[in-house]
């Protein structure tokens, strides 16, 4: 007697190591929107913003909006109507992630308020270690990591963890 195992094995979509935060800027400043991603296969960016793609081959998008090699989205001289919702997009064969905040751009005339940027993605934590496996059970398993090699700029107080179901193909 033979016996065949076939395993149809997939991937995990891309995931977003560095998204963009909210922001309000004043008019005529620039803005900062991070999107890098990693996947099985590197995955593709597009920005959207208020549900709509952004046309970043369009002349007159061209001249104020820049998308980085690594993804992320450069605006400069902004006007108040690209105050709206932007959602960065990572996508390839796996599937695709999303990663959305809101930019707002005001005309302020008043000293007394300040505006600040987003930390620069240099100052944020590198990804802990791989992980190890400890104490596994039926419904429980154990894992634990090593400290991460860039520590960043401020307390690391958690992680987020994401589980991956091959069979429901969704996280």
């Amino acid at each position: 007697m033979k016996i065949s195992f076939v395993a149809l094995l997939r991937n995990p979509p891309p995931i977003i190591i560095y998204g963009h935060a909210n922001q309000t800027f004043t008019v005529g400043s620039s803005a900062f929107l991070p999107c890098q991603a990693k996947g099985n296969t590197t995955p593709h960016i597009d920005w959207f913003k208020d549900g709509q793609m952004i046309q970043l081959d369009d002349p007159e998008v061209k001249s104020r909006f820049n998308q980085s090699a690594t993804g992320s989205l450069r605006l400069s001289e902004l006007r108040r109507s690209d105050t709206g919702i932007y959602t960065c997009r990572a996508k390839n064969a796996d599937g695709e992630t999303t990663w959305t905040a809101s930019l707002v751009v005001e005309d302020h005339k008043n000293a007394a308020v300040t505006f600040s940027r987003m930390s620069d993605t240099v100052t944020f934590p590198s990804a802990p270690g791989k992980p190890v496996i400890g104490n596994v059970s039926e419904d429980m398993v154990c894992l634990e990591w090593l400290p991460p090699e860039q520590r960043g700029a401020s307390l690391i107080t958690g992680y987020m963890m994401q589980y991956f179901s091959p069979e429901q193909g969704q996280a």
